[in-house]
């Protein structure tokens, strides 16, 4: 009985174990692609598991092949019967991309999966060029535009300087070529086209011609051909510019007359003529024509012409010169005597807030302990001595200058903290020393330094640089000449300080080596004043306290109001 028992055990077990060993030949892992995220970036999730349920697990997982792909691959405990999530991310979108993996149970069994997705196609933009030109005149360029891919949406003309531009319709996604014509209006004058070549995908393209006219630095000829005695009296006015054409002939000036200008084609250069009649048969009339060209060059012609050798004193300031602290009597006659063709008195309109300024890092303008008085308050900001400041000016001449230029200027300079100026007042760069109480000594380099430069305003002689170019002054006594270029300039209270400055001969070089021109009326004249860190007194400027004094030349005078 027991020898049957142990036989039939043997044979059950023999049975279970035969189904066991059949069991382990074959269970297998299994591999799945989970889920595939276009992104971007592309992003594909491989689900790996062992098939044949809890009794054999995975055992590795590796990469066999990445290309243009980063993998991450968890840690898992060796046997793990759960599934294990591999991620794999496209790096360059436009590459292609492929991942290979092999996994392998607890019995040895291996096997691989894979994913694949070739290059994303890429969107070229349109292609736009010139594809021909044609020098005329007038001289025209073709621009050839096409997009093989998805089609054109647009061609905008983003700059069609002196150009007329003509884009053909064309159908939303068409991918044949497109040609549109630029022609240059004016011959004499710079050309320039951008297009701009959109598809439908929103991919840009842009294209540009252009091409410079030829070099003129020559201005307009303008000048005074007849008068008739009339009565009324007319004077015949003619402009022409024979190189890029005249761009447009402007009445600057009339008073008691009109005038009639010939209608012309800008760019032309024949000549244009302009009448100018007198209206009050008793009374003077004047006019000024300026007349530009296609390269920004001008000329001037004026009736009654100016006569250069009638001239009378002007003084000229920052902001409103009427309206000047350190006016006086005299300058009061002067403001009475500046009136221009209309004989209205310049002085009154003299406030060019667009280009006279003046400006300081010394603090803010507080009353001036020097110059002020009871009924009249003058501002002005402080530097205290062993400190540095800067001022500056600029002013507009409203005559040009027959002679040299007067610079006046009005500083307060006191002891240092000091607010009296009968007891405490003091010259810039004296110091006393501790072994010499009772001896002032002068240091040069302790007073105030002083730069001077004429700037180009609407009337400036060609070529006359944007930077401008520093003034000369002539020393007291000798004269010799010395560049106004940080130059020491000792100031006193309640003095009032004066350099002559040259006025510039046109083509001459200054000390500084710079090239001068003749200044007109209009042009600017910037004075800065440097406080060296060494100033030994306090020292004082406000907006008033510089002026520009000269014999200014009648016929040429300016005004804010033209």
């Amino acid at each position: 009985m027991k020898t049957a028992m142990r036989l039939a055990s043997f044979l059950i077990l023999g049975v279970v174990g035969s189904f066991f060993l059949l069991g382990i030949a074959q269970v297998e892992a299994g591999c799945e692609i989970a889920d595939v995220s276009e992104g971007p970036p592309l992003r594909v999730q491989f689900r790996i598991q062992e098939n044949g349920g809890t009794i054999y697990g995975l055992e590795g997982i590796g990469v066999v092949e990445a290309v243009n792909a980063s993998v991450n691959i968890p840690t898992f405990p060796i046997g793990t019967p759960f599934a294990v999530t591999v991620t794999a991310t496209r790096i360059n979108p436009n590459m292609d991309f492929r991942v290979v993996l092999e996994y392998t149970n607890t019995l040895g069994n291996s096997d691989r999966c894979s994913y694949s997705r070739p290059a994303t196609p890429t969107n070229e933009p349109p292609v736009c060029s010139v594809s021909s030109e044609n020098p005329g005149p007038p001289l025209s360029v073709v621009f050839t535009v096409r997009d093989s891919d998805t089609g054109l949406q647009s061609i905008t003309v983003l700059e069609a300087s002196n150009a007329d531009v003509d884009i053909p319709d064309f159908s939303v996604g068409y991918t044949g070529p497109v040609q549109g014509t630029a022609t240059r209006v004016n011959e004499n004058a710079d050309m320039r086209v951008v297009l701009l070549a959109t598809d439908t995908a929103g991919a840009e393209s842009a294209c540009n011609y252009s091409v410079n006219a030829a070099l003129d630095e020559t201005p307009p000829v303008c000048g005074i051909v007849s008068t008739i005695p009339g009565p009324p009296t007319q004077v015949l006015f003619e402009v022409q510019d024979l190189e890029s054409g005249l761009a447009s002939v402007d009445v600057t000036e009339v008073s008691n007359a009109t005038v009639s200008i010939t209608p012309f084609v800008p760019g032309t250069i024949d000549p244009v003529g302009i009448t100018v009649t007198q209206i009050n048969t008793s009374l003077q009339f004047s006019a000024a024509i300026e007349a530009t060209d296609f390269q920004d060059n001008a000329s001037r012609c004026r009736y009654p012409q100016i006569v250069y050798d009638i001239n009378r004193p002007e003084f000229d300031a920052a902001g409103d010169d009427s309206e000047n602290f350190f006016r006086d009597a005299l300058m009061g006659r002067i403001i009475d005597f500046s009136r221009d063709s209309t004989y209205a008195r310049i002085n009154d309109d003299s406030d060019f807030s667009s280009t006279e300024y003046f400006s300081t890092n010394a603090g803010d303008v507080v009353p001036d302990p020097c110059y002020s008085t009871g009924s009249d308050t003058f501002f002005s900001a402080l530097t205290t001595s062993w400190s540095e400041a800067t001022y500056e000016w600029e002013i507009v001449l409203q005559m040009q200058p027959a002679n040299d230029i007067w610079l006046a200027a009005y500083g307060c300079v006191l002891s240092s903290g000091a607010s009296d100026i009968l007891e405490d007042g003091r010259q810039t760069g004296m110091y006393r020393t501790p072994w010499a109480p009772n001896q002032l000594v002068f240091l040069m380099e302790a007073n105030p330094k002083i730069t001077v430069r004429a700037l180009p305003g609407p009337n400036a002689e060609q070529g006359f640089p944007v930077g401008g170019f520093s003034l000369d002054a002539r020393q007291l006594p000798g004269l010799e000449l010395v560049s106004l270029v940080e130059s020491p300039f000792p100031v006193q209270a309640f003095i009032n300080h004066g350099i002559l400055m040259v006025n510039p001969r046109q083509g001459a070089s200054n000390s500084a080596g710079e090239t001068m021109y003749t200044l007109h009326s209009g042009d600017r004249i910037r004075i800065t004043v440097h406080i060296p860190p060494n100033n030994t007194a306090d020292i004082r400027f406000g907006q008033d306290s510089v002026l520009l004094r000269y014999l200014g030349i009648v016929g040429t005078e300016f005004s804010a109001g033209n």
